[in-house]
């Protein structure tokens, strides 16, 4: 089947099935394929042509992932693209594992999507993509390209930002947002101080509780007007600015017509072509979130310029084709 049609003759019509290029690793080891950014991707890649889910088990995903350590310690595995061969592509998040890539023991080709690429996992993830035998691997800073580049392993890396999907997001008309504010993740201690206390003076509606479902999540983001977001290296002390990139709750909170207020990582001000975000005045917080919030309906041009160019240019299902187009070349 790979690399050509398969013919079957059912009732005197001839179907043509298209080959299979691409076969998504799923494993029970997968944690974050059950997380929403890593799921959407997931969704997407399967809705792609010429890519099928290739399961494996807890018991056997643990076997090969041992054997497919064992394996690298007497023969390296990142050697050549095999042309004409099945891809297994992995999407992995909150952290690395042999057991979650286990069918790389006898892929010919074999290519990986990394959400959470910090110089703190340097070493994790050289470990990893060697032992692995990754041949292509894409990640979602531009910045950890050049780190990877510079790991002295013969693969190919290239980055690829996170998007949404869309449809997975709800939108209500302005006149029905009566949420003022929502922070969700990690905040910035001092400016969640800070906000916190003038929002409640004001009898403003804040929400920043952790949200225990996935559609409790979605429902509490459309009905926001306004969605915090900072960078984690502006939320965690001691984090390199150097790797400074956007995540999901950016897209997330502009796909539920939020106007987003915070500060922008250069990555997103690139791909968008202009700055998406309102930033935040870390001085005098308090005023300029009454500012916004009384004069909110000025920024409604915004917000819908943020949600059109997000549609347009950065769903996953944008990314699914950057990534098998990324597939595509040389096999």
């Amino acid at each position: 089947m790979n690399g050509s049609r398969s013919r079957s003759w059912k009732g005197g019509i001839v179907n043509l099935r298209k080959p299979v290029l691409v076969r998504l690793i799923e494993t029970e080891y997968s944690f974050g394929m059950n997380v929403a950014d890593a799921d959407e991707l997931r969704r997407a890649l399967l809705n792609s042509s010429g890519v099928e889910s290739a399961y494996c088990g807890k018991t056997r995903a643990r076997l090969l992932g041992g054997l497919l350590k064992l394996r690298s310690r007497f023969s390296p595995r990142n050697n050549g693209i095999v042309q004409g061969k099945v891809t297994y592509f992995s999407v992995l998040m909150a952290g690395v594992g042999l057991s979650r890539s286990p069918q790389f023991l006898f892929a010919k080709n074999r290519a990986v999507y990394l959400f959470d690429c910090w110089p703190e996992h340097r070493e994790s993830i050289c470990r990893y993509l060697s032992e692995a035998g990754v041949q292509d691997v894409m990640i979602n800073s531009q910045r950890f390209v050049s780190e990877i580049e510079s790991m002295g392993l013969n693969l190919r890396a290239h980055y690829v930002p996170e998007a949404v999907d869309t449809e997975a997001y709800s939108v209500l008309p302005f006149e029905r947002k009566d949420i003022d504010v929502i922070e969700f993740g990690r905040k910035h201690p001092d400016y969640h101080r800070k906000i916190c206390a003038s929002l409640e003076s004001n009898d403003r509606k804040h929400h920043y509780e952790i949200i225990n479902s996935r559609d409790a999540f979605v429902e509490k983001l459309a009905r926001s007007k306004v969605s915090i977001c900072f960078p984690r290296t502006m939320t965690t002390p001691g984090l390199n600015p150097e790797f400074e990139f956007f995540t999901m709750r950016y897209l997330q909170s502009i796909a539920s017509n939020c106007l987003v207020v915070g500060r922008a990582p250069a990555d997103l001000i690139k791909l968008f072509g202009y700055n998406p975000v309102i930033e935040a005045d870390l001085e005098y917080p308090e005023e300029q979130m009454e500012a916004i919030l009384d004069n909110y309906d000025t920024y409604r041009d915004l917000i819908e310029r943020n949600r059109n160019t997000l549609c347009a240019s950065h769903t996953w299902q944008h990314r699914a084709a950057d990534i098998l187009a990324i597939l595509a070349e040389n096999r």
